[in-house]
């Protein structure tokens, strides 16, 4: 029940979904089944009556040193007024009030997706260079790995139907290339390689499904409405979090520095490229950056920046030849960018063709 400490963010009659302690905490009284990541109760899961994503405070963090990670999860599932035992918990540093909750209905299909999301300095793509190696239990830090930084999407995923084991799997692969789906639309990038990310180093997920309903599906792909719903679920859920939590969107998403980003490269070297081919000088420097940062709002610029990117990427995937790329990019670059007011950007992405392509 709602109180002074806790606030209801959905409830019908046998599910209700509050915040308290910064923590999102899901309970049911139907009789549920799960798939989940999580280290308490993870993996298929039968008889489920809670769940909760809690943000972890400092002193979550000092306690955790004590003591390992399920016993850790039990006992807060404890504090937050669950039973351990039918319960299973994911953990972030996110603030839960950056939530998304998404709901799809279709005949007797409903899908209710709630995720937080947190990508500015952990977002990865799948294949990216991994950071630790674990064996038995010990972990390794890599040579060539990146430290993991904060930053997690955590999704819960609550399915009205009746789904068994294998079902639910499918579920959960769907809503997990779902979550690619919506970071690629916004074009988010992996904070560890140039590529587009598919998720954040540390993702968890849990998806529940009702064992006392009728209606028993068996299949949560691409090509079963449920699949669709679960994906249209956890993408607009993504967006909402990502908008709430990190200012995320398509419109702030539209800048040719924003989309630039993911190359990583050292700006520095850019500024060094044109004091010897432009004979820009220091104190010119600051004027330059201001009608460089008025010019990347430009949608053409940001059209023509894009261009270049999926001709990068073409090359770095092994799909086009860096010769036909260099010709072809400055092309696009020569034919599609006029005025002293976008000279900046193109110039910076003469910069970008010349140190990728040659």
């Amino acid at each position: 029940m709602e109180n002074k400490d806790s606030k209801i963010i959905y409830q019908d009659k046998n599910i209700e979904v509050f915040i308290k302690d910064n923590s999102i905490i899901v309970e049911f009284s139907d009789n549920r089944n799960s798939i989940n990541t999580s280290w308490l109760n993870g993996g298929y899961f039968e008889g489920i009556k809670g769940i909760f994503n809690t943000s972890l405070s400092s002193d979550d963090m000092v306690e955790m040193e004590s003591m390992n990670f399920t016993d850790f999860l039990s006992l807060k599932s404890k504090r937050l007024g669950l039973d351990s035992l039918k319960s299973s918990g994911l953990v972030t540093t996110a603030n839960m009030e950056s939530y998304g909750l998404s709901i799809k209905k279709y005949e007797k299909l409903e899908v209710m997706a709630i995720v937080t999301a947190g990508v500015r300095y952990n977002s990865a793509s799948a294949g990216d260079f991994a950071s630790f190696y674990e064996e038995n239990g010990e972990y390794f830090t890599l040579e060539n790995g990146h430290l993991p930084k904060p930053g997690t999407i955590n999704t819960i995923i609550i399915i009205n139907s009746n789904l068994n084991e294998s079902s639910l799997l499918l579920a959960m692969m769907t809503a997990t290339e779902a979550k690619a789906v919506a970071l690629r639309n916004l074009v988010v990038p992996s904070f560890y390689s140039e590529e587009i990310a598919t998720g954040t180093g540390t993702d968890g997920i849990i998806v529940t499904s009702n064992l006392d309903n009728d209606n028993i599906i068996d299949n949560a792909g691409k090509h079963s409405k449920l699949g669709e719903l679960i994906a249209d679920a956890v993408i607009e859920a993504i967006n909402i979090s990502l908008a709430k939590g990190m200012y995320i969107t398509p419109k702030t998403q539209a800048n040719v520095l924003v989309r630039l980003d993911r190359l990583k490269f050292d700006i520095d070297i850019f500024y060094e490229y044109l004091s010897l081919n432009d004979s820009l000088k220091i104190a010119e420097k600051e004027e330059f950056i201001i009608k460089l940062a008025k010019a990347s709002w430009n949608h053409n610029n940001i059209a023509v920046t894009s261009s270049i990117l999926n001709i990068l990427d073409e090359v770095r995937h092994g799909l086009m030849t860096k010769e036909i790329a260099y010709k072809l990019a400055n092309t696009i670059l020569d034919s599609s960018i006029f005025g002293e007011e976008n000279e900046p950007v193109k110039k910076l992405l003469k910069f970008v063709i010349d140190y990728y392509l040659l």
